[in-house]
């Protein structure tokens, strides 16, 4: 039985932006996500232009002066924008 401690070593630094950053890597124009809202345009992302969406925010953030250990409430409708917004934020990308 593997105990607790190489457990945590397995998984230390492998966090959502890591797996992300890994998916981009080995298959970027894979679609990521699809949205189809019941009224509006269908629209989809491939985990490459997921990825340059999430770098431009982060990239905003930067540029409108917020720093890492700050707090930032995030409230919106359930829309990709959320989820990239999520994304930038707990990003290791920036700053930029």
């Amino acid at each position: 039985m593997i105990n607790r401690r190489a457990m945590e070593l397995m998984v230390q630094g492998r966090d959502i932006p890591w797996l992300m950053a890994q998916w981009v890597e080995r298959t970027p124009d894979k679609v990521f996500l699809i949205w189809a809202p019941p009224e509006g345009k269908h629209q989809q992302w491939t985990y490459r232009e997921f990825d340059n969406e999430v770098r431009k925010l982060a990239k905003g953030f930067t540029e409108q002066g917020w720093e890492k250990d700050q707090r930032l409430l995030i409230h919106m409708e359930n829309c990709p924008e959320l989820l990239m917004t999520y994304m930038a934020w707990a990003s290791p990308l920036w700053p930029l």
